[in-house]
């Protein structure tokens, strides 16, 4: 057995830290859980990182890095607001059903719990990933896909609402959920509320 690189054993414990979240919620996340769920010793665990509260620190470094990748990378140069959303909501639902699923209740669980002192830190990362999307339909506003009374910080915090919601919902069904359909039909409610007649 090959040993593994630091900074591999530290993204599989962080990994490990969120599907227990997933699972089981934040108060289930012990160095001791986190240490059978990687297969180590908790002694190992403790080589790579101080304590549980650095573990969860690195998780929502590692959730935020994903999110705003997220939001940049899935826009398209020459598409308008609209389509740029629709591309960013298909985008978290893609990944949804593995990293997005897992990251959503890690946010949800960190919030509701304060869980080593984390909620200052999830609702930072929010205030950053809901004033991106705040930009895409301010852009939208201004290229006249999105209707000019829209309030861009609402439209924002409703479309992150979207996401997280399913997410939730998901991982109470057992991640069972099919997305597809889910994802057309709460974007056609949702475009319907914003959408310019223009």
């Amino acid at each position: 057995m090959t040993r593994r690189s630091g900074i591999v054993r530290q993204q599989e414990i962080i990994e490990a830290a969120k599907n227990l979240i997933s699972l089981r919620g934040m108060e289930s996340v012990t160095i001791d859980a986190i240490a059978e769920e990687v297969g180590l010793s908790e002694g190992a665990i403790y080589r790579h990182f101080n304590s549980k509260r650095q573990i969860l620190n690195l998780l929502i470094d590692d959730i935020e890095i994903t999110l705003m990748r997220t939001l940049k990378e899935s826009q398209v140069d020459g598409k308008n607001a609209m389509e740029n959303l629709e591309l960013i909501l298909s985008a978290h639902f893609k990944h949804v059903g593995n990293f997005m699923t897992g990251s959503f209740i890690v946010i949800t669980e960190a919030i509701a719990l304060d869980v080593a002192g984390l909620r200052g830190r999830v609702s930072s990362m929010l205030f950053r990933y809901v004033d991106f999307l705040k930009g895409v339909f301010e852009q939208g506003i201004k290229d006249g896909s999105v209707r000019a009374d829209v309030d861009p910080g609402v439209a924002a915090t409703a479309f992150f609402g979207l996401i997280q919601s399913t997410a939730t919902l998901r991982a109470l069904n057992d991640y069972q959920e099919p997305l597809v359909e889910w994802r057309n039909q709460m974007w056609d409610i949702y475009k319907r509320g914003i959408l310019s007649d223009t």
